[in-house]
């Protein structure tokens, strides 16, 4: 298969309309010049002209006049090549040859090979055979996206649209006047050839480009909800809330924060995206019958309470909408690139590091004032404590909880959660919070700072016991190591240890 790799880019102020005059003599551009035509230039006009022409002649069929049927068919052969190459990871499974690619046909596959994820999509009854019915229906939804990456698509289409008198025929001669005035928007001295100077302007429109392609190729893969025309676009993006969940939407193993975004009273419908770097729970309070949509990612796991399902959609470990840590200048930027994602330009604009609460829309900023906030406790001294039913049973593990989660513990009904995966309430809260759970229902005990005796059987560690948070657990004789990952901390075994009330002595390594 043949197909045009030209790729379309611009310069501010230049356009091409059907009144755009050329210079007869040798093909310059006079007055109003051309869009530029950057993929393939080289440094001599003659050239490029050559290597603009050879495709266009074996791709414009045997009149050699591009038109629509002629980019329809190669925009079919692209799919067709994108479909094939998806077929081809099923047929290089089904070992026997029968159409049918078995569970153990693809254990039994070379584990080096790409595609295993591919296959078991393809899957839809998911009754652990993929047929070839399967495949084929599969590759034909998914052939789109796929073609993508060939990074051809389009670009005949795009080509076509430059015809010079919009009558849909874009001819050779046509197609050279175009090439020559594109060569003559960087050949700024006319003579054929693009000195040093010249290439380095070449350069970096090639450089705006190829960043504009690559946001035209994730807009089209990412296809997030849209706003409606009415609605204000607001945008979130915080590290971390400063509150602990007692439910989970990232496993038992992970930590979820939890944060509340109270809606203020109003007519404008609200359109809402959101991003964390900790797993988050975003608990809607307030008018909430604003907002028309709420759009939240995050890579581990992201909840939503308040809102219906319907008007909501939960996203993991999406390129299309990540948390971001912004130490410097591109807010702006990226609150362009959002917009375009969505199809309509981000109004408002709250970035922190922690954010335990936000009213909406007061609290968001202006786009082009977006700054980060610093971490100051003093942004939490609106947002009352939620202890989430723990006690002070120990000063030094309670300050500790405090210190990290300085919003406490927020108590959440599973039920409640709109989440892109599991929502369940934990069998031992994180951190320091599970530490205070365990030490008040009596299962461990802290003979001194920073170790805690596990006395009876505990279901699992405290989920994000690392860095800062990590600590010392001493294993009593015949209790069962418990399930889960201690984190950073340390088990010490039976026998490895010996306690004398407060005075602990470890047998391997000091204790920290």
């Amino acid at each position: 298969m043949r197909c045009f790799s030209v790729y379309l880019g611009g310069l501010a102020g230049i356009s091409l309309g059907a009144g755009v005059a050329f210079a007869q003599a040798d093909g310059e551009a006079t007055g109003s010049r051309p869009a530029v035509l950057l993929d393939g230039m080289q440094n001599y006009r003659e050239a490029y002209l050559a290597q603009l022409l050879t495709p266009f002649r074996m791709q414009s069929g045997p009149d050699q006049v591009l038109t629509a049927d002629d980019v329809s068919r190669a925009d079919a052969f692209t799919l067709a090549a994108a479909r094939a190459g998806i077929l081809q990871g099923f047929f290089s499974r089904d070992l026997n040859g029968d159409g049918r690619v078995t569970g153990d046909e693809l254990q039994s596959s070379d584990i080096r090979v790409p595609g295993r994820d591919a296959i078991t999509r393809m899957d839809a009854d998911r009754d652990g055979t993929v047929t070839f019915e399967e495949a084929t229906a599969y590759a034909a939804q998914t052939a789109t996206k796929a073609a993508m990456g060939f990074g051809r698509r389009g670009s005949l289409k795009m080509l076509l649209d430059l015809d010079p008198n919009k009558d849909g025929r874009l001819t050779a001669d046509e197609l050279e006047r175009l090439g020559r005035a594109a060569f003559a928007v960087y050949d700024t001295d006319g003579n054929g050839a693009l000195s040093e100077t010249e290439v380095v302007a070449l350069n970096k429109a090639r450089a705006a480009r190829t960043a504009e392609l690559a946001l035209e190729r994730q807009i089209m893969q990412c296809d997030l909800p849209k706003p409606g025309k009415a609605d204000q676009v607001l945008y979130l993006n915080a590290y971390e809330a400063g509150a602990l969940s007692d439910v989970t939407v990232a496993g038992q193993d992970a930590e979820t924060e939890t944060a509340e975004l109270a809606i203020e009273a109003g007519t404008t419908p609200l359109f809402i995206l959101a991003t964390s770097y900790t797993p988050m729970i975003w608990r809607m309070t307030g008018h909430v019958e604003r907002v028309s949509h709420f759009v939240t990612s995050n890579r581990n796991g992201v909840g939503v309470t308040g809102l219906p399902k319907d008007k909501v959609t939960t996203l993991t470990n999406s390129p299309c909408l990540q948390y971001r840590s912004f130490d410097g200048p591109g807010g702006a930027q990226h609150t362009t690139m959002l917009g375009k994602l969505v199809g309509k330009q981000v109004d408002g604009v709250v970035l922190a590091y922690s954010l335990p609460r936000a009213v909406l829309p007061a609290d968001a900023t202006a786009p082009k004032d977006w700054k980060p906030s610093p971490r100051q406790r003093d942004q939490f001294s609106s947002v009352p404590l939620s202890e989430g039913g723990l006690k002070n049973v120990d000063q030094a593990t309670y300050e500790a909880f405090l210190r990290f989660n300085p919003a406490g513990l927020v108590n959440i009904k599973p039920e409640e959660v709109v989440a892109a995966g599991t929502a369940e309430r934990y069998q031992v809260l994180p951190q320091e919070a599970g530490l205070l759970q365990l030490l008040m229902n009596g299962s461990i005990e802290t003979p001194r700072r920073g170790a805690y005796l596990i006395k009876r059987p505990v279901a699992r560690f405290p989920a994000g016991l690392a860095g800062a948070h990590s600590v010392t657990f001493l294993l009593a004789d015949g209790v069962p190591r418990p399930a889960g990952n201690p984190g950073h901390s340390r088990l010490v075994a039976p026998g490895e240890f010996t306690l004398d009330g407060s005075q602990l002595r470890l047998r391997q390594l000091p204790l920290k």
